[in-house]
């Protein structure tokens, strides 16, 4: 519909199902890495999810920039066509934990089934009504850490957006940068995320400095983000400015969204012991991500209005003025809240 539509009723759809399967996707596919690492390693193969995700995020501009001005319309599309293929390919050959363990381990597998029984049946005796009859996304909700999580995945999604959108146009405005400049400005941006799966790895290790990162990462993104508004004409030593502080922001950004998935994940699993039999088998952590990702969809709608609408009314200074501090806003609530309260820590 994108491709070849020539109205904006066909463009309108093409993009709300993009949306639909991107969501699908990314939630099952989470949720589905989740059950298969374990809450041991899940901040870790998160940080493999999420660089995946903002590679592709950044790396889109990127490619389509190039291929756009060296190779034309149709090419950016038939490259994207051919990435879906890929996928689809992909999809189809995976195996799921659940059905692999029966050939790997079929007796381990055997005992666990007859071992759920008992228990489970003891547990259904705990089952408290008033906890399932509050709803599944209530239950989760209620929960300020979860809270804490989809807002945080929002004001990344937020930054992310909003570069995405009014970068390219002012780097041409700037610079005179064409399609392919644009599109590599970029690569600062994108690079740093190859550290998010060492960061996972570390936080998973030490659990409790998940809230000292975010906390951190988000204050230090704060000066990053404001410095920008030095950018203010063509010269090299302000293309120096903009490619040394684009990687800080990359940084910041690339080792907060792993913990904040994997704190949303590790509240839902202590919700779904208490209130058993009310989320389905693993129901609880496909809702986790299913709501984190509501506040990332709904960052990526907020980041090009909100950047887009400063930028061209108050000018570029403003804009990342604006950003600092809706980032900056974000720094105490994760520090407080972020693995439970902190004035209830022992």
């Amino acid at each position: 519909m994108l491709w070849v539509g020539n109205t904006l009723g066909l463009w309108i759809a093409g993009r709300l199902f993009q949306g639909a399967a991107s969501a699908m996707a990314w939630v099952v596919g989470n949720a589905l890495v989740s059950d298969t690492v374990g809450p041991e390693g899940i901040t870790q193969a998160i940080g493999w999810t999420t660089m995946a995700c903002s590679i592709g995020l950044f790396a889109g501009p990127l490619l389509g920039g190039v291929l756009y001005q060296y190779g034309g319309y149709d090419t950016v599309y038939g490259f994207a066509i051919g990435l879906i293929g890929l996928d689809i390919i992909l999809c189809l050959s995976l195996i799921e934990k659940k059905r692999a363990q029966i050939w790997l381990d079929p007796e381990q597998v055997q005992d666990s089934k007859g071992s759920e029984s008992p228990h489970a049946s003891g547990k259904q005796q705990v089952q408290s009504p008033r906890r399932i009859n509050l709803g599944r996304f209530s239950i989760l909700l209620s929960s300020s850490r979860v809270l804490i999580a989809i807002w945080g995945s929002f004001v990344i999604s937020t930054i992310n957006a909003s570069f995405d959108s009014v970068l390219p146009l002012y780097v041409l405005d700037t610079f005179g940068w064409k399609q392919s400049g644009q599109g590599l400005i970029f690569l600062p941006l994108l690079l740093p995320h190859f550290i998010s799966p060492m960061a996972g790895s570390i936080m998973d290790k030490h659990s409790q400095s998940r809230r000292c990162v975010i906390a951190g990462a988000f204050l230090l993104s704060v000066p990053t983000i404001v410095l920008l508004r030095l950018i203010t004409y063509s010269s090299l030593r302000q293309k120096i400015l903009l490619c040394g502080l684009l990687p800080a922001i990359g940084i910041c950004v690339s080792i907060t969204l792993p913990p904040l998935y994997a704190e949303a994940v590790n509240v839902a699993e202590e919700k779904e012991r208490l209130a058993l039999g009310s989320f389905g088998k693993g129901g609880a952590v496909a809702l986790a991500f299913g709501l984190t990702n509501i506040g990332f969809a709904c960052g990526a709608i907020a980041g090009p209005l909100f950047a887009g609408f400063i930028c061209q009314h108050a000018g570029w200074g403003t804009m990342t003025w604006a950003l600092g501090l809706l980032v900056g806003s974000t720094v105490a609530p994760v520090l407080f809240f972020t693995g439970g309260r902190i004035w209830k820590e022992k």
